[in-house]
């Protein structure tokens, strides 16, 4: 009896401390904020603009749309590596499709992956070397007719 009992407050104390731990993650996530800025997408016959979130650091890229339930269609996150680099996602705990538009280092869309699967947790990585990653609301780039080649407008690309 006592074996069961020692048994039983050992397991309470474990979830005890996972249960801290996950309120403690998930306050650093909650504590976790992006500036804003306007960004626009030049195509051959409009241009389109979004007020984006601007994720530079690494928590922040992690974090990136993780948990969210919506976002408006003239909204979107910005994830700037500040160099040319591979990039590799996934939509792992991300509610909501997004289109990842695939910038180099001057803003021209180099590829974009539309409609990506929420919660899926397979990689979605850059074809080439990439300086940021924009992600919209899935069905903004089919909406708007953004294609490869497209130019994107943001400080980060001024020179």
């Amino acid at each position: 009896m006592l074996f069961v009992r020692g048994l039983f407050c050992s397991s309470v104390l474990l979830l005890t401390i996972l249960g801290f731990s996950n309120q403690a993650k998930s306050s650093e996530e909650d504590s976790i904020t992006f500036e804003t800025s306007e960004l626009t997408i030049v195509s051959a016959d409009r241009r389109s603009h979004f007020l984006v979130e601007v994720a530079q650091s690494a928590a922040q890229r992690q974090q990136g749309l993780m948990g969210r339930k919506d976002m408006n269609a003239d909204r979107g996150m910005l994830l700037d590596f500040g160099s040319l680099q591979l990039v590799y996602m996934w939509m792992k705990n991300t509610h909501i499709p997004l289109d990842m538009l695939f910038l180099d280092e001057v803003g021209n869309i180099i590829a974009i992956k539309a409609n990506t699967k929420p919660f899926s947790t397979d990689v979605i990585s850059s074809p080439n070397l990439v300086r940021a990653v924009l992600e919209l609301t899935g069905g903004t780039v089919s909406r708007l007719r953004i294609k490869v080649g497209d130019k994107v407008l943001h400080k980060f690309f001024q020179h």
